[in-house]
């Protein structure tokens, strides 16, 4: 009942019992992507002025490097734009954009965070990942001095998110 109420009524398939996303006004980043490892990626961000937080790069160095697409489009919405009014646990979320799109692995996020320098101050966009872990990316800062930041929570499966924060999760190529 509580999981019901957390999303609009009619983003539930009557039948299946689905979350059904409804249209979202979407906001796509496309990414250039190269079979660079993650070891060298976080050296590029580094090289670049892209602050990296501890438990990111944990993050980043025990996960696969495997590469299998040369681009890679991210859907970036706020959670109520997916239909959801109220803080609904992760895995509903997860379970939404898998009906629409695709979780994201590390290499296309470290990709993105490299390639998104224009992202506006005081922005900050989490990426819909498998696992515990969800990596972000945030500007701060003034307009003449950016910091861009890649960083890392540890979210468990039944963890409220809320309905203005900001996710991005990968557009399924057709």
């Amino acid at each position: 009942m509580q999981q019901a109420q957390a999303r609009k009524e009619s983003n539930v398939d009557k039948k299946s019992g689905i979350v059904v996303a409804p249209v979202v006004e979407k906001r796509i980043k496309r990414v250039d992507v190269n079979n660079t490892s993650n070891r060298q990626m976080l050296n590029a961000l580094c090289a670049d002025g892209i602050d990296v937080g501890d438990s990111a790069r944990q993050v980043v160095l025990q996960a696969p490097s495997v590469i299998v697409v040369e681009s890679f489009d991210f859907v970036m919405c706020e959670i109520g734009d997916l239909g959801f009014k109220n803080p609904v646990p992760k895995h509903e979320l997860w379970d939404c954009i898998r009906n629409i799109g695709r979780l994201c692995s590390v290499p296309p996020v470290l990709h993105l965070r490299r390639q998104f320098k224009d992202q506006p101050l005081g922005d900050h966009v989490y990426i819909a990942m498998e696992g515990l872990h969800i990596l972000y990316l945030s500007c701060s800062g003034t307009e003449r001095r950016k910091k861009l930041y890649l960083g890392n929570i540890s979210m468990g499966d039944k963890a409220p998110i809320g309905p203005k924060l900001k996710i991005a999760y990968g557009l399924i190529q057709k």
